[in-house]
Order: structure tokens, then sequence, then C-alpha cells
């Protein structure tokens, strides 16, 4: 879905989808762990977009593990789509 925001010249269309992983990546997430499905290629695709790496998983337990264990041992906060 197109959000009417920020469009203009010079300026691209923003989508919910992108100002998602703007706001994750403004809050000092850098990886998104999870498990994809035909529902959430635009999100991740907005993750993309906003800079933020999607890291792939086999399921939704080890995606939630692993943004805990980023999150613990870095300091930076941890995200898991599921």
């Amino acid at each position: 879905m197109a959000v009417a925001a920020r469009t203009g010249p010079g300026l691209t269309e923003a989508t919910v989808a992108r100002l998602v992983g703007e706001r994750l990546r403004a809050a000092g997430v850098r990886y998104v762990t999870g498990h994809p499905g035909g529902e959430v290629v635009d999100l991740i695709e907005g993750f993309r977009e906003a800079g933020l790496e999607f890291v792939l998983t086999r399921h939704e337990t080890p995606a939630a593990f692993m943004a805990e264990v980023m999150a613990s041992a870095s300091g930076i906060p941890g995200a898991c789509l599921a």
C-alpha cells in the first residue's frame, strides 16, 4: 500500500513498509530476523530500502532467539518478524 507522503520532485513514494523500516533504523536496529512468507514480502522490501538487513531463518522460534541474543550481546535493539 502506498502512502501519499514525501512525494514530489526528486523524492520517492513512501510506503508503510518503508516507514516502518525507517523507524526501526532510527531506533538503532540493524538486523531483522524472521521467516518470510507472501504476506510480508513488501515489509521485507521496506526494511531493505531503509538499510536494514533481513536475516532469513527456517522457523519463527529461532528468529526470536536470534533477535534476543543479538540485542543482549551487542546492546543494539533486535527485531523479529514472525
